[in-house]
């Protein structure tokens, strides 16, 4: 159980609209004087086992954060302006699970779920009810060790469920709440293992593809726009341990 609070960033400081203060004389729309930082109170509880090459663990969690603070849209001022505006509860739940085959000790394997219901509710619509993330995401890989040659081949899945769009595009498309769908992602690689090429610490060389299948999704933007997400990305990295 833990509490915390976050004072409001220096853009949010003086209530005022963002960049144009000045905006609210022209405007003669009265504003907050200040925003008052949030307050986080969290609760967890975690599970954790181990069945033969399986490792589970399970985690459950409640958050609470009043007087949450975001950019508020009104028709009657040009730019955006922040506010304390509501309060958020999120109630979630995480599962891990890591495999280590005793009898191939070279593979490794893991994926991990996590299911979040989160709302807000205000004191202007107390029965407002908006989810700020996604429901459920996971990842997912594996990776195998061919000691003998240096080479380590993995492979990593993502996927996120369907959001809501962010706030102020909904604002722009007449206050109507809209989906942005679920996506999932593939990621194949192959990388060096135990080379040292300077000195006695590790060089690692990775060779990676980002996005295999090329998948068409998009993030929450801003400004009406909804920002599309990468493509298929092939990139290749040197690391170095001093």
């Amino acid at each position: 159980l833990g509490k915390a609070f976050k004072a409001p960033a220096p853009s949010f400081a003086s209530g005022q609209p963002m960049n144009l203060p000045f905006l609210v004389f022209f405007e003669e729309v009265a504003l907050e004087e200040k925003v008052s930082p949030q307050y986080a109170t969290t609760g967890e509880v975690f599970f954790g086992t181990r069945l033969t090459d399986l490792n589970v663990g399970v985690n459950v969690y409640y958050s609470r954060i009043t007087n949450f603070a975001e950019f508020i849209f009104d028709t009657d001022i040009v730019l955006p302006f922040p506010k304390n505006v509501a309060n958020i509860n999120a109630l979630g739940g995480e599962l891990d699970l890591k495999f280590i085959p005793a009898k191939i000790p070279n593979l490794r394997a893991f994926a991990n779920l996590s299911y979040v219901h989160t709302d807000q509710s205000s004191e202007e619509e107390a029965s407002f009810k908006r989810p700020l993330f996604a429901h459920a995401s996971g990842n997912f890989g594996a990776s195998y060790d061919w000691v003998k040659n240096h080479l380590r081949f993995f492979t990593i899945g993502h996927f996120i469920g369907k959001r809501l769009a962010d706030r102020y595009n909904v604002f722009e498309k007449n206050k109507v709440d809209y989906d942005l769908p679920g996506y999932s992602l593939l990621d194949i690689g192959i990388s060096s293992l135990d080379i040292k090429v300077f000195g006695e610490q590790e060089t690692r060389f990775t060779l990676k593809c980002s996005n295999l299948l090329d998948q068409r999704y998009v993030e929450p933007g801003f400004l009406g726009i909804d920002v599309p997400g990468l493509g298929r990305q092939i990139a290749v990295r040197m690391e170095q341990n001093f």
